[in-house]
């Protein structure tokens, strides 16, 4: 499975969030790439770091655009935030330990939840952005 690409569903109605976004995913892919071709743990390990250190600055600069803009639903998306980085918190601590399997628990999760997360629960403040931008 190869991570989504962005796409139109997923836009925010904020160029700068968009290419966050964009960028979020391409990162990720990178750890599939790796994975596919068998790079050694080192190297998935600061893969996984990549894609953690931009997701905290990433959601951190979201959750003020989101303020910003009084989305209403801001303690919601930040706690959702906040879940996913605990996930991969976990997920690097696997990869380093070394425990079985864990490669694969990673790929599927930068697969499915960060993609899911865009499309499902970022694409819920748009309005409020394109309301912030037209003011």
């Amino acid at each position: 499975m190869v991570l989504s690409n962005w796409s139109a569903e997923m836009d925010v109605g904020d160029d700068w969030m968009n290419r966050q976004h964009r960028w979020l995913l391409a990162v990720a892919g990178c750890y599939t790439q790796a994975l596919c071709r068998n790079a050694p743990q080192r190297e998935l390990v600061e893969v996984l770091e990549e894609v953690a250190d931009y997701a905290r600055d990433h959601f951190r600069e979201e959750e003020a655009l989101m303020a910003a803009c009084n989305y209403p639903d801001l303690a919601s998306h930040r706690r959702a935030h906040q879940q996913l980085l605990a996930r991969i918190t976990i997920l690097l601590l696997e990869l380093r330990n070394g425990v079985f399997g864990v490669e694969e628990s990673i790929r599927q999760f930068l697969g499915h939840s960060l993609t899911a997360h865009i499309k499902d629960q970022d694409t819920q403040y748009r309005p409020y952005v394109q309301t912030l931008l037209a003011a």
